[in-house]
């Protein structure tokens, strides 16, 4: 089975560069552009989801929210942040890391590469 990692990214753009990203190098990926949608998307899968990439400001349920409710996850699946909010200083509780925007590929893959686990 191929890593599986949920964008949880409002802005459509952003969204498409991830998922050309992150399919060209094998990971199966779910996109969500509100929190609300994310954490539906995390509940059904029948395992655990290798890795959630969370934008902190989307419409519906912000960043903030959907961390603070991935914590009831058994197992939680982990969690980097991804935002170009220059508030976020340092790695919230409940997160792995924090990309700053705009990305760089070799940085989102570096970062996927170290904190994406198996799905089982």
């Amino acid at each position: 089975m191929r890593p599986i990692v949920i964008i949880m990214e409002d802005e459509a753009d952003s969204r498409d560069w991830l998922v050309e990203a992150l399919t060209t190098e094998g990971y199966d990926v779910l996109c969500a552009a509100n929190g609300a949608d994310g954490l539906a998307r995390v509940a059904t899968l029948p395992t655990r989801a290798s890795l959630v990439l969370l934008d902190m400001r989307m419409p519906v349920m912000n960043g903030w929210d959907v961390l603070a409710a991935l914590a009831r996850f058994r197992p939680r699946p982990p969690v980097v942040i991804i935002t170009a909010d220059t508030q976020v200083h340092g790695v919230p509780a409940g997160a792995e890391a924090v990309l700053m925007k705009p990305l760089h590929v070799e940085d989102l893959l570096d970062v996927v590469r170290r904190h994406a686990v198996d799905a089982a």
